[in-house]
């Protein structure tokens, strides 16, 4: 940029809405695997991820899990948060870990990244 004038804001990748803390939040889920979204979306207590929003303010948070083959979680892993609120971020890791989710229709991994909007 020439002296005097902003510099030009890097660019986004395309589906997400910005970079939070070098994480990039998304603004879509994207399912690897053998589940659909719309499955994923079925399982999980969206009402119960707000509730984990104890801040006042509203944010998100981008959560990475695996389903193994019968439905279960077997790891989460927190990628981003405009809220960096532990408590919040903890309930959310909760949540997903505790959900049950259809088995997968093929394969034996899924892995989700899911952006909760709470």
């Amino acid at each position: 940029s020439p002296p005097g004038e902003p510099a030009a804001a890097p660019a986004t990748p395309a589906g997400s809405i910005g970079s939070i803390g070098g994480g990039v939040i998304l603004d879509q889920p994207v399912v690897l695997g053998g589940i659909e979204n719309g499955a994923v979306e079925s399982a999980l207590d969206l009402d119960a991820a707000r509730r984990c929003n104890t801040t006042g303010r509203p944010g998100k948070v981008l959560l990475k899990f695996h389903i193994d083959a019968s439905g279960t979680v077997s790891q989460v892993k927190q990628k981003a948060s405009t809220l960096r609120h532990a408590e919040t971020e903890s309930c959310l890791q909760a949540l997903v870990q505790g959900t049950l989710f259809p088995p997968l229709t093929r394969g034996s991994t899924a892995i989700v990244t899911w952006p909760f909007s709470i």
